[in-house]
């Protein structure tokens, strides 16, 4: 997703996610989006992560910060498709219009995705595969026998819908 972020002429790009130090995926998203932001040349990419707190009221917090007047970013990378699904509609709440003023994006292609508009770009993994592995994981673990892969990835695919904007040069960062 960062990659594709950068490609529509963004570089102001925050990725968000429901912790100060995610873990599980999150950790893992997050880290594969500072290394794409390196190696597109961005410098210092954790200035470009923004921790979500559990509460709504936090969250409201930070929604606001982000659609100040002079927006810290142009393109928002959320964890979850809940937590992108929500901003959107909180920014549009004030009077931001998805994706002329900012792009939004989300991960799971979930339920969430598809309902708000404008529909959400994503990426999409397969959560029947994810719950299997995980049923696998745990018989495992109640007979006591080894797991071999304990952090275990699946293939995803990128969504396009139509909450991404291309960033023309005039308003590049």
């Amino acid at each position: 997703m960062t990659w594709y972020l950068r490609e529509m002429g963004h570089s102001a790009i925050a990725f968000l996610a429901d912790r100060k130090d995610p873990v599980g995926g999150d950790r893992d998203r997050l880290e594969g989006f500072m290394q794409a932001l390196t190696d597109s040349g961005i410098k210092n990419p954790e200035n470009h992560f923004v921790p979500l707190s559990k509460d709504c009221a936090e969250r409201t917090d930070v929604y606001n910060f982000l659609c100040a007047d002079k927006k810290p970013f142009t393109a928002l990378f959320f964890s979850a498709d809940y937590y992108a699904a929500e901003a959107l509609a909180y920014f549009q709440k004030q009077g931001l219009r998805i994706p002329e003023d900012l792009s939004i994006a989300g991960f799971d292609d979930n339920i969430y995705a598809k309902v708000v508009n404008p529909s959400l770009t994503t990426v999409y993994q397969d959560v029947f595969q994810r719950g299997c592995a995980a049923v696998d994981m745990l018989v495992k673990l109640i007979k006591k026998q080894p797991v071999e892969k304990p952090n275990v990835h699946f293939p995803v695919r990128l969504i396009l819908r139509d909450s991404v904007a291309r960033l023309d040069c005039a308003k590049r960062v």
